[in-house]
Formats: C-alpha cells, sequence, structure tokens
C-alpha cells in the first residue's frame, strides 16, 4: 500500500468513529485475544499465577480501550486528519 492509500483508508476508518475503532481493534481484537491467551497461560501453568482468568477478561480488554484510543491519536497524527489539517 502506498502512503496515500494508507491515509485514504485511515479516513475511511475514522469515518466510521472513534468508538468503533476502539470497540474492534482495541477491546476486541487486542484485549479479548490477550486475555484468551493470559487465560491459557494460566490453565497450563497452574495456579501459580496471581492474576486469575476471570480478572484477565476485566482487565486486559479496559487497557485494550486505552490502546485502541492510544492507536486512533497515532493514527490520526500520522495521517493528519485531526480537526483543522483534513485537505
Amino acid at each position: 500500500m502506498t502512503k496515500t492509500q494508507k491515509r485514504e483508508a485511515w479516513i475511511a476508518i475514522r469515518e466510521r468513529g472513534l468508538l468503533r475503532f476502539v470497540l474492534l481493534n482495541g477491546i476486541l481484537k487486542w484485549g479479548l485475544s490477550v486475555a484468551v491467551l493470559w487465560s491459557l497461560v494460566v490453565l497450563l501453568a497452574g495456579d501459580g499465577i496471581g492474576l486469575g482468568i476471570g480478572t484477565a477478561f476485566v482487565i486486559f480488554p479496559v487497557l485494550g480501550a486505552l490502546f485502541g484510543a492510544l492507536l486512533w491519536m497515532i493514527l490520526d497524527r500520522k495521517y493528519g486528519t485531526r480537526r483543522g489539517l483534513e485537505t
């Protein structure tokens, strides 16, 4: 993908909104994926790990939301689509 294509793709994603982006990319793709992987590690390692499975499905999606919001800001700066910079 060229830089122009990436910028156009970002603009299309941006038009769908921050909430959708954070939900899909932060919470579902990152947060729940990490929670599942963590849970597998806990199950395979036994009870020796402090953060339990239930807690993982709360903490990692919350961190995923923060990750998604941060990613939104980074991409917005990278492709110059912040308010007043759109061309």
